[in-house]
């Protein structure tokens, strides 16, 4: 399979989920919302043995990277 595998759009889902409810300004669901992005971002990741190819994918992906840079500011 690719990179992304089948559930690619999985993350961006819930990325856009977060954002929409940060510009709502709903702080408690948000968290919420950028917790389950996270933790689907890096149980994908599981999925790469090597460390290179977890990187590309946690880093040069943008909804994977830009859940992954959030969740770090937010302390997650």
């Amino acid at each position: 399979g690719t990179i992304l595998g089948s559930s690619a759009g999985l993350v961006m889902s819930r990325l856009v989920h977060a954002r929409a409810l940060a510009a709502s300004n709903r702080s408690t669901e948000t968290r919420q919302a950028l917790s389950a992005a996270y933790l689907e971002v890096t149980r994908q990741a599981q999925r790469f043995r090597d460390d290179k190819t977890r990187r590309v994918f946690l880093e040069r992906i943008w909804e994977n990277a830009q859940t992954v840079q959030w969740a770090q500011q937010s302390g997650i």
